[in-house]
């Protein structure tokens, strides 16, 4: 998977791709998920910090056993999903075991569910007009190597929400649901800033209650995109937090600008960002971009910024 390369294709053209495989010896990985409800368990084995690669899967029996089979030799994360009651279809982790495959067989792997935290919160909402709280959803992103997601949480129409089972861990808060101009002003656990410290959870326990801020009073940025000639069609343009960490980077935004050029992002945190342009990608497979600009928004504000990209130097 290293040395994948990328090709480029013009419209109407062919281009022929060797790849070139060869036999490996593959394992079985077996065990048995124990602790709460171990019956229909959904198991993955998924290559340890790549997005790429052999995933496996299967779900346990009444009993709780689990067989993985066609597994080359490799570094794996075994992750133990089960069915959240009364979300359809969504399925949370339970569970994380790392597991080396040598290329033998492995027929005694045994996974405990733990009860994890439950994490209770509360959303308030500041600012002018109304918010819809109940479609709202409150979810956790490990920050860790391997990372996993919890929740949802979904919010009541008292703006209080609960999310169970949350294994130990450090996490970043993410927010879905939001409507045009609300954005998230605050975040806190207990005495934490979330958006700078994470959310941290230790032996099974919450210290605290997550108390969420949202608003009205978001900040508008909009601009332009050019280059030496004239307006950028289709340039993305990236907003990020500055500096950007796994805590704040669900507040990044991303667009691209119309037929003149022009570009326009609401709802934007408060905050000092990062403001970056790159060009659409050429039939050669180029592209060029900006230099950072930065830029402070406060509430209700509405900016304008100039971004100009750089050419490569023939």
């Amino acid at each position: 998977m290293s040395q994948a390369q990328t090709i480029w294709v013009k419209p109407g053209a062919e281009a022929q791709a060797d790849v070139a495989m060869r036999r490996v010896r593959t394992a079985e990985v077996a065990g048995h998920v124990v602790g709460l409800s171990s019956r229909d368990a959904f198991v993955e084995l998924q290559p340890q910090g790549a997005d790429y690669g052999v995933r496996v899967n299967d779900t346990t029996d009444e009993k709780g056993n689990f067989r993985l089979k066609g597994v080359p030799p490799g570094s794996y994360v075994i992750t133990v999903y089960q069915q959240v009651e009364g979300i359809g279809g969504y399925y949370e982790p339970r569970a994380r075991q790392k597991v080396e495959v040598a290329g033998d067989n492995i027929e005694s792997l045994t996974i405990s569910l733990g009860l994890g935290a439950n994490l209770y919160g509360r959303v308030q909402v500041t600012g002018s007009g109304s918010l819809n709280l109940e479609r709202i959803i409150v979810a956790l992103q490990s920050t860790e190597e391997d990372e996993q997601s919890c929740g949802p949480g979904r919010l009541k129409k008292d703006g209080t929400f609960e999310i169970t089972a949350v294994p130990d861990g450090n996490y970043a808060v993410q927010i879905w649901g939001l409507e045009d101009k609300w954005f998230v002003k605050s975040m806190r656990f207990g005495a934490d800033d979330v958006f700078t410290e994470g959310l941290q959870l230790e032996k099974g326990a919450s210290s605290g209650k997550l108390e969420i801020t949202v608003s009205s009073a978001s900040a508008q940025l909009e601009g332009s995109v050019r280059d030496d000639d004239g307006a950028v069609i289709g340039a993305r343009v990236r907003v990020a937090p500055d500096p950007e960490t796994p805590y704040n980077r669900f507040l990044s935004r991303s667009t691209r600008t119309d037929q003149a050029g022009h570009f326009s992002l609401v709802g934007l945190s408060l905050g000092k960002y990062r403001v970056s342009a790159r060009s659409p990608i050429s039939s050669d497979g180029s592209s060029y971009q900006s230099e950072p600009k930065g830029v402070t928004l406060s509430e209700n504000d509405h900016k304008t910024l100039s971004v100009k990209l750089i050419k490569p130097q023939d």
